[in-house]
């Protein structure tokens, strides 16, 4: 069976692509750049259709197994992959077959990917942080699963001077 889903709440555009190999070595993935198709179950089969079915969020069935990019579970050659999908408005989306558990696939990214989910906002805002001059003061991983990034300036003039 084809359950392919996209994580329909990240847009993924041409600039967070640089924060993947981080993504990849928190989550124990490895990146494939450059490969143009993911592991899935392999064919459409029409069985899936909740809101967040791939086919429902810019991801057609024919597009079902191609990527530009993928990630994959070391070590273990019969899990899916994901596949990073660009969509036909230039963005890119995150695509995958969950079915039984896309044979190990989804011990590391979670059942839907809300662990990829999460991890990928993490690593997006860190670079934004930085890009943006401020430091990282402190990461905190509630009991919830919720993650808290305290930010501080990059540069502090002592004393409170100028």
């Amino acid at each position: 069976m084809s359950h392919v889903t996209s994580i329909n709440d990240i847009v993924i555009k041409e600039e967070d692509l640089k924060v993947l190999p981080a993504v990849c070595e928190e989550l124990g993935l490895t990146l494939n750049q450059g490969q143009s198709s993911y592991k899935w179950y392999g064919r459409w089969v029409n069985d899936y259709s909740a809101q967040d079915a791939a086919h429902l969020n810019g991801i057609t069935p024919d597009m079902y197994g191609k990527c530009e990019h993928a990630l994959s579970v070391p070590n273990n050659p019969t899990a899916y992959e994901v596949g990073v999908t660009k969509i036909a408005d230039g963005t890119y989306r995150f695509a995958f077959d969950f079915w039984s558990g896309g044979h190990g696939l989804c011990k590391h990214i979670g059942a839907k990917g809300e662990k990829l989910y999460q991890t990928f906002n993490k690593h997006k805002a860190l670079a934004n942080a930085q890009k943006a001059g401020l430091k990282v003061k402190n990461i905190e991983n509630s009991s919830t699963g919720k993650i808290k990034i305290t930010l501080g300036p990059k540069f502090s003039t002592p004393f409170g001077g100028k």
